[in-house]
């Protein structure tokens, strides 16, 4: 099993930055990309979650140590730093911030991820659980906004099988056998029955992905055009050409006028939008519903805008 580079962006003389946990994913992937000779750096986060965290975190410093790539290491007390919110998002969030930084730091092309088909599947099962559009339905990309997933075609069991075939050792998390967790739910409970019902699961819901990806990626350059010719102000948009798109493109338009007012629209679900859709359609000026954390506000019966408090859009 080799990886591919040749037909992205990426340049062997300039680094990456490979997240590494040290689970059988990430070894398979720290050995593939040694054999690429690109100038890596081996990145870490201990959450401190575990009694073995710091045993995985030594664990890891010495595969870099092994392949002679650089090591960083981020520890982080994950569940004060949570406070009672979601750990996983809270953990997701620390390791991107960490990843981001180091990119920074070495002027890296990438962050290389150890994400799999199995976790594509996942990814997009929780999406649908969760609500979204299409852009959700369209799950993780192969490569873009500075994210390498080279293993995305490649199931787990595969990646099992090479680490036995070459002889890699890895860590085991025990935590991701805890079915509390929704991912780690749909992992042990909902994909293998998926599995049992179409054995080729990981070829079709690939498949489907893809064309999912082209229609999102179709209605979002639509989305993108929308914006730039109705916006009025400052994320302030006219009313009536908005109404005459297709529902679909209204809520596109909607996540991504969202997602450039926060950054993110990872905490966006449909039931948002369903919400500030039937403020919007209902015509009536100084009508105003609470969309995240901001509010979505008619302001007359021409055109419509976000306003976020805390951050004090206008």
């Amino acid at each position: 099993m080799n990886l591919s580079y040749e037909h992205l962006d990426l340049s062997p003389t300039k680094p990456l930055i490979i997240a590494v946990s040290g689970g059988a994913d990430s070894v398979a992937l720290i050995h593939m990309m040694e054999k690429l000779k690109f100038e890596c750096v081996v990145a870490h986060v201990n959450h401190q979650l575990r009694d073995m965290s710091t045993d995985d975190a030594q664990f890891v410093e010495k595969l870099a140590d092994d392949y002679g790539m650089t090591f960083e290491l981020k520890t982080v007390d994950i569940q004060a730093l949570a406070d009672g919110e979601n750990l996983e998002a809270i953990g997701r969030q620390e390791r991107y911030k960490f990843f981001r930084e180091l990119v920074e730091k070495y002027q890296a092309q990438a962050i290389v991820t150890a994400h799999h088909a199995d976790d594509q599947v996942e990814t997009v099962l929780m999406n649908m659980v969760r609500g979204c559009g299409l852009d959700g339905l369209a799950g993780m990309s192969e490569y873009g906004r500075g994210l390498w997933r080279p293993l995305l075609s490649v199931g787990k069991d595969e990646l099992l099988k090479y680490c036995e075939d070459q002889g890699l050792s890895f860590r085991e998390d025990e935590s991701n056998q805890d079915e509390r967790f929704r991912r780690n739910y749909l992992r042990k409970q909902v994909v293998p029955s998926l599995k049992e019902l179409n054995p080729n699961l990981l070829e079709t819901m690939g498949n489907n992905i893809s064309l999912w990806r082209e229609a999102s990626q179709m209605l979002l350059s639509q989305a993108i055009l929308f914006i730039q010719e109705h916006q009025t102000g400052l994320y302030e948009f006219s009313l009536a050409p908005f109404l005459a798109l297709d529902e679909a493109l209204q809520a596109l338009v909607l996540r991504e006028i969202y997602a450039d007012a926060h950054g993110t629209k990872k905490d966006l679900e449909q039931a948002h939008l369903d919400q500030v859709l039937k403020v919007i359609r209902t015509n009536v000026s100084g009508k105003q519903k609470e969309f995240g954390n901001a509010k979505m506000l008619i302001r007359n019966r021409e055109s419509f805008r976000i306003i976020d408090q805390s951050e004090g859009i206008k």
